[in-house]
Parts: structure tokens; sequence; C-alpha cells
């Protein structure tokens, strides 16, 4: 709903909000179906970067990977 109020104000920067959300939302669609030693690879890389990385639930009982 955000984003539908900001189209008004701003249409072309709202188009650019949708198409990175959907892109994330590809990233993410194709995140999950890597196999846990690659998900964890991906979740170190992006705690050395800085960015925070959310452990999907795999059934797994060591928290932090």
């Amino acid at each position: 709903m955000g984003l539908e109020l900001y189209e008004g104000v701003d249409p072309a920067g709202a188009e650019a909000a949708l198409t990175a959300l959907e892109r994330l939302g590809a990233l993410m669609a194709a995140v999950e179906e890597l196999n846990p030693v690659a998900r964890r690879a991906v979740a170190y890389t992006l705690r050395r970067q800085g960015g925070p990385a959310r452990r999907a639930p795999s059934g797994g009982s060591r928290p932090g990977l």
C-alpha cells in the first residue's frame, strides 16, 4: 500500500521500487533452491559484507547457520 501511495508522487520511483522488489523475490526464490552448504556460503558472504543474513527454516538445530 505504501508503494501505491508513493506512485502518486513519483511514478518512475514507484516503478523502480516495484521492479527491485520483484527482482529481490526472484533472488530469494533462487537461494531457497540451493542446497544447505550453498545457502550457508551465501549467508556467510552476506555477513562478511555487513548485511543481515536470516536463516530459512531447514529443520537443523544449529543456530546462526
